[in-house]
């Protein structure tokens, strides 16, 4: 005998919204990435360095998805010749070709950015 044990229910999905992000972050989740650029880049330009910070205050990074260095060579790939600073425009561009470049769904990203509210200030205890 097959012992026939029933057990034919899968167990439903895991909930993705389940998990806790937990950060030090610089105010409450932000609708838009418009809010995200202004609270990274208030001056309304972003310089390649924070660019990255971008990333990485979303986990890009630690998660490997994408490395600073390619963040450099993508904010190069945006910005305006002579240029070292990038507005709203070049700053999407920059986050889709990242998403592009590393096969994650832009969604996900832009999820991430804006539940993270703005920049990380890692305050030492």
């Amino acid at each position: 005998g097959w012992g026939g044990g029933g057990g034919g229910a899968s167990a439903p999905p895991a909930q993705a919204g389940g998990r806790q992000l937990v950060e030090v972050s610089h105010g409450p989740p932000v609708e838009s990435l418009e809010e995200v650029f202004e609270r990274y880049a208030p001056s309304g330009e972003m310089d390649g360095k924070t660019f990255a910070k971008v990333a990485k205050d979303g986990g890009m990074i630690q998660d490997k998805f994408v490395t600073l260095g390619e963040m450099d060579l993508i904010f190069s790939q945006i910005k305006a010749r002579g240029k070292h600073k990038i507005g709203f425009d070049q700053f999407k561009q920059g986050l889709e070709k990242v998403s592009q470049r590393n096969g994650f769904q832009y969604a996900l990203f832009f999820l991430r950015l804006t539940q993270n509210g703005g920049p990380k200030w890692h305050v030492a205890a």
